[in-house]
């Protein structure tokens, strides 16, 4: 698991890196604390949850990205253009299971339409 944490504050520190943010200009737009930002960019504590999809749209980058370094890390905005970044994280993990699970989530949804 730590290692899987780790992953993560290093694409977020590439994702700035990439966008030229600074850690203090994305503290800011988060509303935390310079040294937590650093915290998480120096790999020394884990991205808060409730921070991952504010991240996201500071930095223009995917969710998936950023939890698995699958897929592209820029946001294609002619593919997901109408959707949240939740929504698109929800349409990717989905993506992602076989299809049994997929038809049981399916089955789910269908019942609570009616």
């Amino acid at each position: 698991m730590l290692n899987k944490i780790k992953e993560i504050n290093i694409r977020l520190k590439w994702a700035m890196k990439e966008k030229g943010v600074s850690k203090l200009r994305l503290s800011r737009s988060l509303g935390i604390s310079q040294q937590t930002m650093a915290t998480w960019v120096n790999c020394t504590s884990h991205i808060k949850s409730n921070f991952l999809i504010p991240i996201c749209n500071a930095l223009d980058i995917q969710p998936l990205w950023l939890l698995s370094g699958e897929g592209n890390m820029k946001k294609d905005t002619n593919q997901y253009n109408k959707y949240t970044n939740f929504e698109i994280l929800l349409i990717e993990l989905f993506r992602r299971q076989g299809p049994t699970l997929q038809q049981s989530v399916m089955n789910i949804l269908v019942k609570m339409e009616n």
